[in-house]
C-alpha cells in the first residue's frame, strides 16, 4: 500500500516544513502493523502552486490513499486537490486532518469528496486507519477518526499518546533531513495550559506534555552536527515551566552557540536570571501581548496585569534579549 501524505504551506519559508505528517510517518513505520507493505511518501506544496501541478506530482507516486494536511490558508486549495485526486483516481482513498478537520469536521466532510478525517493529534488513528486499509478493513469505528454515517458526521477525538517519546523523532529517524529546508521547526511539547477563547493549542484537552530533555539534548545534537542555521521552537509557552526553560537555554549556550532559536514566551515566566538567559544566545522572543486593556483580555479568558508585564520587559530590555510583541487588532 502506498500512502501519500500532502502539506500545503502558506509559502516558502524555513518554516515551510512538514513536521505534522513526518510524525505521521515516524510512528507508523514503527509502531504500525502495516510497516512491512506500506509506504508513506511526503509531498509539500504551497499555496498559489497550480492544483494540476500539485495533482501530477501526486499522481507520479502511484498512491493508494492520500492524505492532506488543511488548515485555514489552505482549505481551499486542499479542497479543490481533493476534487481534482478524486476525478483523476475515482478509487483513491482520500483523507484529511489538522486543525480544520478537527475544529470543522462537518464543515469539512459536507458534500466533500473526502472518505474520512483524523480528529485532534494524528499518529494513533493514522496508524490505525492504515493498518485497517491495508488489510481490507473500514476505517469507521476508529477511536480518532471521523466519517459520513447514515447521513451524518460520525466519530469523536481520541486521547493522546501519553509519553510523547513514544513519538520517533522525524529528524533522528531520518525522515526529515534540515539541510533540505533552511530551517527546522522543533517539537518539544504539545498542548497548552490556558484557554485564551482565539487559539486552538487548548481545543478539547487542556494541559501540556513534553518532549524528555534526553529527547531535546538528542535532537539538539543532531541540528549543530547538520549545521542548521535556525530553529523555530514549537512550544506555545516555552517559559512555563522555568525550571526546565532554563536548562534548555543552558544547553543551547553550551552546545548550539550557533544556531538562532526563535521562542513563543509569556511574560509572567520571565525572572532576571531567565532574561540573561535568553541574552546570552541568539534568539528571538515572541510574546503574546494581544492587547493592552485589560478588559479585553478578561473577554478573551486572559489574565494581564500592565505594571507586572511592564517590569518584566524591562528585565529583557536590561539584559539586551530580542524580543517583540503579537497584538490583535
Amino acid at each position: 500500500m502506498k500512502i501519500v501524505l500532502a502539506a500545503i504551506h502558506p509559502y516558502p519559508s524555513p518554516q515551510a516544513l512538514p513536521l505534522a505528517n513526518a510524525f505521521l510517518k515516524a510512528y507508523m513505520i514503527t509502531n504500525a502493523d502495516p510497516a512491512e507493505k506500506a509506504t508513506v511518501e511526503l509531498c509539500d506544496f504551497f499555496v498559489g502552486q497550480s492544483v494540476e501541478e500539485s495533482l501530477s506530482a501526486i499522481l507520479a507516486e502511484r498512491p493508494d490513499a492520500v492524505g492532506i494536511s488543511i488548515y485555514l490558508w489552505n482549505r481551499e486549495m486542499a479542497r479543490e486537490l481533493a476534487d481534482a485526486l478524486r476525478r483523476a483516481k475515482p478509487h483513491l482513498v482520500l483523507f484529511t486532518g489538522g486543525p480544520e478537520p478537527t475544529a470543522d469536521p462537518e464543515g469539512l466532510l459536507h458534500d466533500s469528496v473526502f472518505d474520512f478525517l483524523i480528529l485532534g493529534e494524528g499518529e494513533l488513528p493514522f496508524a490505525e486507519a492504515m493498518t485497517a486499509l491495508s488489510s481490507g478493513n473500514e476505517v469507521a469505528g476508529i477511536n480518532g477518526i471521523a466519517s459520513v454515517q447514515s447521513g451524518k458526521v460520525a466519530g469523536s477525538r481520541r486521547g493522546p499518546v501519553e509519553s510523547l517519546d513514544h513519538i520517533p523523532s522525524p529528524y533522528l529517524s531520518g525522515i526529515i533531513d534540515p539541510e533540505a529546508y533552511g530551517g527546522v521547526l522543533w517539537q518539544i511539547s504539545r498542548g497548552c495550559d490556558f484557554g485564551c477563547d482565539y487559539c486552538f493549542d487548548s481545543l478539547g484537552m487542556r494541559g501540556v506534555r513534553r518532549f524528555s530533555i534526553e529527547r531535546v539534548r538528542a535532537e539538539l545534537d543532531y541540528f549543530v552536527k547538520k549545521r542548521v542555521a535556525q530553529v523555530f521552537v514549537i512550544d506555545s509557552t516555552f517559559n512555563q515551566d522555568m525550571k526546565r526553560a532554563k536548562e534548555i537555554l543552558r544547553l543551547i549556550a553550551r552546545v548550539a552557540p550557533n544556531i538562532h532559536f526563535h521562542f513563543e514566551v509569556r511574560s509572567e515566566f520571565i525572572d532576571a536570571e531567565m532574561a540573561r538567559l535568553f541574552a546570552r544566545i541568539s534568539c528571538s522572543l515572541q510574546i503574546g501581548l494581544q492587547s493592552m486593556h485589560s478588559q479585553v483580555h478578561k473577554m478573551v479568558s486572559r489574565v494581564f496585569n500592565p505594571d507586572q508585564f511592564s517590569r518584566k520587559i524591562r528585565l529583557l530590555n536590561e539584559s539586551g534579549a530580542i524580543f517583540g510583541f503579537d497584538l490583535i487588532y
